[in-house]
């Protein structure tokens, strides 16, 4: 009995759980945008050092380049959702990996510590869309019945990222320069730009209900200052409550 044929008195296909070719190929593309998301949060840790000397800063100024990068991360997030009905998930992915790829390339041409936060800014943007926005097009592909092993797909980026990100940085700005950090998405965001093209279904865009603008000003910027603070605590300590005093 093959795959889509039914068992008696069942209601659904036999090892109907199973990933076919088709939600495969659809995985590869998420995994492939997942990676460059994921690799460029923790990738970057490893040059602090260098971009202190590069551009003659402090620490706690180049650790910007990384707060800014997860600030505009987690902001663009809540409107992912809205985006990707209004605008096609599809569409939204390239998008996102579009702004992912030319934010890397702009951010290997910086020439001062201002820019490379502000390019690191846009490179979060899109970064930020390309988690959600893959899980959206996997559930999709998969159907609700496979869902539990496409999350098990997508979380091999999620646990191999923060592993080999500091080792893949570490090469490159030893063997190389910091510049190559950045510029190693291009060849990659260009593949996930054509293997998306040709795998990810077309969009059938419906209309999309009325957006929710006081909520996404009130949760975007919210969220942002939450993460903004809790990523101070190291830096600037915590104060002591009136009355209370250290054992």
């Amino acid at each position: 009995m093959t795959d889509t044929q039914l068992q008696s008195g069942d209601t659904q296909p036999a090892n109907s759980d199973k990933l076919d070719k088709g939600v495969l190929m659809v995985a590869g593309v998420v995994v492939l945008g997942a990676i460059m998301s994921i690799l460029d949060i923790t990738v970057v840790s490893v040059a602090l050092n260098t971009f202190q000397q590069e551009f003659d800063a402090t620490a706690a100024e180049v650790a910007w380049t990384m707060t800014g990068y997860t600030l505009a991360l987690a902001s663009v997030i809540p409107l992912t959702g809205w985006a990707a009905d209004r605008f096609g998930t599809k569409r939204l992915y390239l998008i996102a990996v579009g702004l992912f790829t030319a934010g890397s390339v702009l951010c290997a041409t910086a020439s001062s510590l201002e820019l490379l936060v502000i390019y690191r800014v846009l490179q979060g943007l899109g970064g930020g869309m390309l988690m959600p926005l893959g899980m959206t097009i996997l559930t999709r592909a998969a159907g609700p019945e496979r869902v539990g092993r496409v999350m098990a797909v997508l979380g091999i980026p999620m646990l191999l990222g923060p592993i080999f990100g500091p080792i893949i940085g570490g090469a490159l700005i030893e063997s190389a320069s910091w510049h190559w950090i950045f510029l190693i998405n291009l060849p990659i965001g260009i593949l996930a730009i054509i293997y998306a093209v040709i795998v990810l279904p077309k969009d059938d865009v419906e209309p999309s209900e009325s957006f929710d603008f006081v909520g996404m000003l009130l949760l975007s910027p919210g969220l942002a200052l939450f993460l903004f603070g809790v990523s101070s605590i190291p830096e600037e300590g915590t104060a002591m409550a009136p009355g209370c005093s250290s054992r």
